[in-house]
């Protein structure tokens, strides 16, 4: 690839420990590797995010999973084409609840085991139903954004647990870094975010983690790289090395011998921001305590195909957006998502390196991704709709 006459490339990221792939690949040279200028942006939303993207202040940004379909759809704000060229990692999510919450679910249920979705579904479920016939108000929980991974999966455990989002329980967005003063201070009861929030959450006495993303969909992906579909048609060549760098990245991260340094690097104010030791203990998977459900992996950067962006499971965010109302099914919609999620870019980017991966690639299946959740339901994306009749709850069902 030719990379002598790139200009300087803007990439804004959220200060979480999944935004490692782009801090790393700026600090230990991967972008400079390949020819790449890179000035990374902090940010404290995903609003500003979505934002400074669409309106060309940032080439391309770290992103929620749903954000570049929302806005390829133009759910929530403009309009406006935006691809996925690449996956940053799976899981990296916990439902964190308050203590006093927490508490009234032991009540509830004494063999309580933090970590199976089963299990915590069942005792919350019954603390709800304990609160409607006390006449107290329904629990609230936060979400970072409406269109994101954390959003969704929420709603899905809670639904597969017989609990009616939107009608039993309340939600509202706060940023990431205000996950842990919201509960503090009681304004929310509970919260799904990325980490290391819900690590501080317990580190600061104020809540604890019950329930990990990787338990509810282990393959599920959930920071991904966004930008304008019409930038990257106009710099293919300084996408393929955006591509080639955060690979590499994402399989440095990966490596556990490599996580003490990491850890230290994200901790820098610049980057999370946030002790070295929560970061560490993010990075080990030691999220949930007391937790004898069975252990899946925490957070993935590289493992398992976690950077592929599968158009399946673009499908299956999507298939969660006509579920809780945000747009309505449309033989049209499915194509606007299709254009989305874009693993051919993937293959092409790695082709020299990686010359077998796009014939691995098809179909898309792996290991890990078998379209099957916990509670049994199967995913199939040519069948969506039959998929959205199975289930039980949804925004049309209350």
């Amino acid at each position: 690839m030719t990379t002598s006459n790139f200009p300087k490339i803007h990439l804004g990221f959220i200060p979480l420990v999944d935004s490692a792939p782009l801090v790393i690949a700026a600090q230990k040279g991967f972008f400079a590797r390949n020819g790449l200028d890179v000035e990374l942006h902090k940010e404290v939303s995903w609003a500003n995010i979505r934002d400074r993207t669409i309106h060309h202040h940032f080439h391309a940004a770290q992103m929620l999973g749903p954000m570049p379909i929302a806005a390829s759809l133009g759910l929530g704000h403009l309009k406006v084409d935006l691809i996925t060229p690449m996956a940053l990692g799976m899981g990296g999510n916990a439902v964190t609840v308050s203590n006093d919450l927490l508490a009234s679910m032991r009540s509830v249920q004494k063999d309580l085991v933090l970590g199976d979705p089963v299990s915590v579904g069942r005792a919350l479920a019954k603390c709800m139903a304990r609160r409607k016939q006390q006449a107290r108000e329904q629990l609230t929980f936060a979400v970072v954004y409406p269109f994101s991974a954390h959003n969704y999966e929420l709603r899905y455990w809670l639904a597969a647990s017989g609990i009616r989002p939107d009608y039993d329980v309340r939600f509202t967005a706060v940023p990431p870094s205000q996950m842990v003063a919201a509960l503090k201070e009681g304004h929310i009861d509970g919260f799904c975010v990325g980490e290391p929030w819900s690590t501080l959450a317990d580190q600061e006495n104020v809540g604890q983690a019950v329930l990990s993303k990787s338990a509810i969909w282990p393959g599920c992906l959930e920071k991904v790289l966004g930008m304008r579909t019409d930038w990257a048609e106009a710099h293919p060549d300084i996408v393929d090395a955006l591509i080639v760098s955060l690979d590499a990245a994402c399989a440095w991260c990966e490596a556990p011998e490599n996580h003490n340094e990491l850890a230290g690097i994200l901790s820098q104010e610049e980057f999370v921001g946030t002790s070295a030791e929560a970061i560490g203990r993010s990075l080990s998977g030691n999220v949930i305590k007391e937790t004898s459900a069975a252990k899946t992996a925490f957070m993935s950067f590289h493992a398992n195909a976690a950077n592929i962006p599968w158009t399946a499971q673009s499908l299956w965010l999507y298939s969660q957006m006509v579920r809780w109302g945000h747009v309505a099914h449309s033989p049209q919609g499915v194509e606007v998502v299709k254009q989305v999620y874009r693993p051919d870019i993937y293959a092409r980017a790695l082709a020299a390196s990686a010359p077998n991966l796009a014939h691995q690639m098809t179909p898309e299946k792996t290991d890990f991704f078998s379209g099957r959740f916990y509670d049994g339901h199967a995913f199939d994306p040519a069948e969506i709709e039959q998929y959205l009749s199975s289930l039980e709850v949804s925004a049309y069902s209350v």
